[in-house]
């Protein structure tokens, strides 16, 4: 029983790492990747933003 239980443990604490490690790697990578998609849909508008003043 004694050995089951400690299995268990050792089995969430690699969860949690897993958990941990897959927080601090995904977050940052999908957080840049919203930053660079905002920035090429910004540079987008703004291009688009002076092609109309131009227009104009």
């Amino acid at each position: 029983m004694e050995s089951n239980v400690t299995s268990d443990d050792q089995l969430s604490a690699y969860r949690l790492a897993y958990a941990m490690v897959f927080f601090y790697i995904v977050v940052p990578i999908v957080f840049l990747l919203f930053q660079i998609i905002h920035v090429i849909l910004f540079m987008t508008t703004v291009e688009h933003g002076r092609r109309n003043v131009e227009l104009e």
